[in-house]
């Protein structure tokens, strides 16, 4: 048996009716691939905006983190800063001979 393009009408009836009901499940076939395709599609963009919010939250994260160990350390250092302060003044305070009216008092006591 020859074959012949359907346009030539040379083809059976039945023959026409098998190449359009081919020709009609692969359009479904392509139609559904299609769908499929732009699912999947959706999917990943869903999943990509999910993991960018997850993203941004521990980056938000890290950086709350990180002013408050800031803050948390400049409060430290604030804080040594004063106490070393403190410590110097008492040093000084206990180190420091003061000038008191004993001192002049020991002058011209005594004769020679």
């Amino acid at each position: 048996q020859l074959a012949c393009p359907l346009d030539l009408g040379c083809h059976s009836v039945e023959q026409r009716k098998a190449i359009l009901d081919t020709q009609e499940q692969q359009r479904q076939e392509l139609e559904r691939k299609r769908q499929e395709e732009a699912e999947e599609e959706r999917r990943w963009a869903r999943e990509q905006a999910r993991q960018l919010r997850t993203a941004t939250a521990m980056e938000r994260d890290t950086l709350r983190q990180r002013r408050q160990m800031s803050a948390d350390l400049k409060r430290e250092n604030i804080g040594q800063a004063h106490e070393f302060k403190e410590k110097t003044k008492q040093i000084q305070d206990m180190y420091t001979n003061r000038v008191t009216e004993d001192f002049f008092s020991q002058f011209g006591t005594s004769s020679r």
